[in-house]
């Protein structure tokens, strides 16, 4: 197996594809690239998300490198193909943990979740990716989609900030209560 670029991959006849596919994703990720967290938007990690649990097309995956890496069209096509595996594995891996992580800071155990569920609370759930956003722009003002623009890392600090506000005021409200009966 010759060492090629994704763009002399793509041009292979199937068969000759196939002996890449078969062999190359069974690589260890490894991340010759660094993705700068810090540096995506909220809107940019959510794209990745959704591209990446439908990803079916070398275009998908050349956006999701365009976010994560910053990657031109030029040199997504110029990678190694190993390199290209190993970065894919890598970037799904990657936005899996995040994922996960993400939605164990702001989930949050209540007491209230019954009554929230009882109330309607997960016809909400096709409306995720914005609601963080509205609440936010409830809490400081503005659009909730001009929050999307906003750094990803800012937009879930401030998110896990004012759920352990509210989860504090809400604890403080049941003692103070408490004590006055």
């Amino acid at each position: 197996m010759k060492q090629i670029t994704v763009s002399e991959y793509l041009k292979l006849p199937d068969l000759k594809r196939l002996e890449y596919d078969v062999l190359l994703p069974s690589l260890k990720p490894k991340e010759w690239l660094t993705i700068e967290i810090n540096r995506l938007t909220y809107n940019e990690v959510k794209s990745i998300y959704k591209i990446l649990q439908k990803a079916t097309e070398i275009k998908d995956i050349e956006k999701v490198f365009d976010y994560a890496f910053k990657m031109t069209s030029y040199d997504f096509y110029n990678l190694p193909i190993t390199k290209y595996f190993q970065l894919k594995k890598y970037l799904s891996n990657y936005f899996v943990i995040l994922h996960k992580k993400e939605s164990d800071l702001l989930n949050s155990i209540s007491a209230d979740i019954g009554i929230w569920q009882q109330a309607g609370g997960d016809s909400l759930n096709e409306f995720s990716d914005v609601l963080p956003l509205s609440q936010l722009a409830k809490i400081y003002g503005g659009y909730p989609f001009d929050y999307g623009t906003r750094k990803y890392v800012e937009i879930v600090y401030l998110l896990r900030m004012n759920n352990v506000q509210s989860q504090v005021e809400n604890e403080y409200q049941k003692l103070k209560n408490g004590r006055l009966s």
